[in-house]
């Protein structure tokens, strides 16, 4: 990743911003290269992304491993990515 600007405090700032919510999101191992082109002075925010091929869906079964317990009546989920936690806990929480 590059990013230029003006502001060369300014630019660290934004790398670390920049990289901060793309790590949130999980599309960091998506993204081949990116080029951030910034000037506060002439309010400019130009980023351009190029993309990797993204992968497939994930399927549930896939990142846990998943048990029914018929005695407490209770399904048990072990998440064996955390990576996945905050999505698998969205849709079960829905």
């Amino acid at each position: 990743m590059l990013v230029e600007s003006t502001d060369v405090e300014g630019a660290k700032v934004y790398e670390m911003i920049i990289k901060q919510i793309f790590q949130d999101l999980q599309l960091s191992p998506s993204v081949k290269d990116m080029r951030v082109f910034v000037d506060p002075k002439e309010v400019v925010f130009i980023l351009a992304i190029k993309m990797d091929k993204t992968s497939n869906f994930t399927i549930l079964g896939d990142v846990t491993s998943i048990e029914y317990d018929k005695e407490s009546n209770k399904t048990i989920i072990r998440v064996k990515d955390e990576n996945y936690l905050p999505n698998i806990l969205k849709k079960i929480m829905a």
